[in-house]
């Protein structure tokens, strides 16, 4: 079918079938990608919940831990997907935004490359910010599911 157009010079029908073919794989591929990363971390989860030693859980209260198993579930399922699609469109217009201006302009890539560095350095603070925030907020959670017992 697209020779037919390609033929004709006519080339520019094709581009929906096109289209339409990469966005299937696309979505294949990250069904694939995210149902195996559910599938690992639930592994690990059971792994290292199994191979805790008795002690932890007389000193930690059921409540976390239910909080802290289903919150990470949550992530998974409902989040994962979206960031990781996010995250991937989102580097690839960097990059080609970068390179397209660099070739225009090659004084630009200096200034990129100080400004990427700064990037990694708030980013690594962010990071740990937002660990110690999650950690607050399961221990804030966890009185509400230490009923369920």
């Amino acid at each position: 079918m697209a020779d037919k157009y390609y033929e004709k010079g006519d080339c520019d029908k094709c581009i929906p079938l096109y289209e339409e073919i990469l966005i299937y794989f696309k979505g294949r591929l990250f069904a694939k990608f995210i149902t195996a990363t559910a599938q690992t971390i639930q592994r690990k989860l059971i792994y290292v919940l199994l191979h805790t030693p008795l002690s932890w859980f007389d000193v930690t209260p059921t409540g976390r831990i239910i909080s802290r198993t289903t919150k990470d579930q949550d992530d998974l399922d409902s989040n994962l997907a979206f960031n990781v699609q996010f995250a991937v469109q989102n580097l690839l217009i960097t990059f080609c935004s970068i390179l397209v201006i660099g070739i225009a302009t090659p004084l630009y890539l200096v200034f990129a490359v100080v400004s990427l560095v700064v990037y990694f350095f708030l980013i690594r603070y962010y990071m740990l910010t937002a660990v110690e925030l999650k950690r607050l907020e399961a221990n804030s959670r966890a009185p509400l599911i230490s009923h369920i017992q």
